[in-house]
């Protein structure tokens, strides 16, 4: 089971409960995934560890297993009405899972605005085409008038289309657009490549900030495929939080600062970039570099331009 809930820590965590037929699930018997090898799942919902980011207060998830391509899905949605205008117009999307813990990143299965939805068939404030109020049921006159936004994603995966050969895969789901307030059959089509498209978008992300690598290309796609037991999906996320609108003046290499940062003393392997202590990844980048180019920087400030 996917599950979101707001909190200090938002997102998407991930739980399971076992099916006791004929009997009915109990909330006593439901586990959390940790992000803890030694440890993997827990009664405890507050050892539950996020396994997507996400910051909305509300969103609902669907997901399923995809036979054809081997792959997870989930869908949900990034449109809200708590964060003005902008908010109304963001789009719903899909993740493509080879695992329950290692993600694509966001795919857009529906934006109202490149998909010309507003005017059409669903509603904008100052549009000609009055779907609020002519379409029922009308919005809350007593509230301001608002854009309408998409939320809402669940997948009817008894109608999923999966083409081996050009790895196409269609997808028909239901959408709220809020207003109208009424349900939309969708169908949107992806292209699934053989391999998870993270890693390929995090190493070229990575080398844009100086980031590289000393080992096997293969091998480190794999590391960054396997959040649940490598600390190098945290910890290549990190990095680029680290040097967001920056970059490294000579690049240093990823798995030297993940064996820096992982024999720290004592350091916990993190699962998640909230597990990540940003004073000793510095420090682990710091050592990365000076081993790397003899020198004996000392500020982590005086490495990136």
């Amino acid at each position: 089971m996917f599950g979101f809930f707001y909190s200090s820590n938002p997102g998407i965590r991930l739980a399971w409960v076992p099916l006791k037929t004929p009997a009915a699930p109990m909330l006593q018997d439901i586990l959390y995934s940790t992000g803890n090898p030694a440890d993997p799942w827990s009664p405890d919902v507050e050892a539950a560890v996020v396994v997507l980011p996400h910051t909305n207060t509300y969103t609902h998830l669907s997901a399923a297993w995809l036979k054809g391509p081997q792959r997870w899905i989930l869908l949900y949605s990034n449109a809200n009405d708590e964060t003005g205008p902008g908010g109304y117009h963001l789009p719903a999307v899909a993740r493509i899972g080879t695992s329950l813990w290692d993600w694509s990143e966001e795919i857009e299965i529906f934006n109202p605005i490149i998909d010309g939805a507003y005017g059409r068939y669903m509603h904008q404030v100052g549009s000609p085409y009055h779907i609020n109020p002519d379409i029922p049921p009308r919005q809350d006159p007593t509230k301001p008038e608002h854009d309408g936004w998409a939320y809402g994603a669940f997948l009817l995966n008894r109608f999923t289309e999966w083409d081996a050969t050009t790895r196409e895969l269609g997808i028909y789901y239901l959408l709220s657009l809020s207003s109208p307030y009424q349900v939309q059959l969708m169908h949107t089509r992806l292209l699934i490549p053989d391999e998870l498209i993270a890693p390929r978008g995090t190493l070229l992300a990575l080398g844009k900030v100086g980031i590289d690598f000393s080992v096997l290309e293969a091998d480190l796609r794999e590391w960054l495929n396997n959040r649940q037991y490598t600390p190098y999906p945290a910890l290549a996320e990190a990095l680029l939080k680290l040097l967001e609108r920056q970059r490294l003046r000579k690049p240093v290499y990823l798995d030297v600062i993940a064996w820096n940062y992982e024999h720290a003393p004592g350091v916990s392997s993190p699962r998640s970039v909230a597990d990540v202590d940003f004073a000793l990844l510095r420090a682990a980048v710091l050592e990365g570099y000076n081993t790397r180019y003899g020198e004996a920087v000392t500020d982590f400030r005086s490495l990136v331009q």
